[in-house]
């Protein structure tokens, strides 16, 4: 993604770090503007299903770690699976 000087001098007046911008540019939804722009915005609406996903996420991954698979080392085929202690 290229900035303009403007929105990188702004970005950092206005504490918006790259990282968060890309990220509502990204997740975010658009309006289209006069001209050839478009505003991007995360409504609390998408900022509540995000977060319901990365909870499910986070309780997906706090399970696999407690959980061994066992598979072929040859082909794609799982063997068994175990609960690690």
């Amino acid at each position: 993604m290229k900035y303009s000087r403007h929105a990188l001098k702004r970005s950092q007046q206005r504490s918006l770090p790259i990282p968060l911008i890309e990220f509502i540019y990204q997740y975010g939804e658009f309006v289209d503007l006069k001209g050839d722009r478009m505003a991007h915005t995360l409504q609390r609406k998408q900022g509540s299903v995000l977060i319901s996903e990365l909870k499910r996420l986070i309780n997906f991954i706090e399970k696999a770690q407690r959980k061994i698979i066992i598979a072929s080392s040859t082909d794609p085929t799982v063997i068994t699976v175990i609960n690690r202690d």
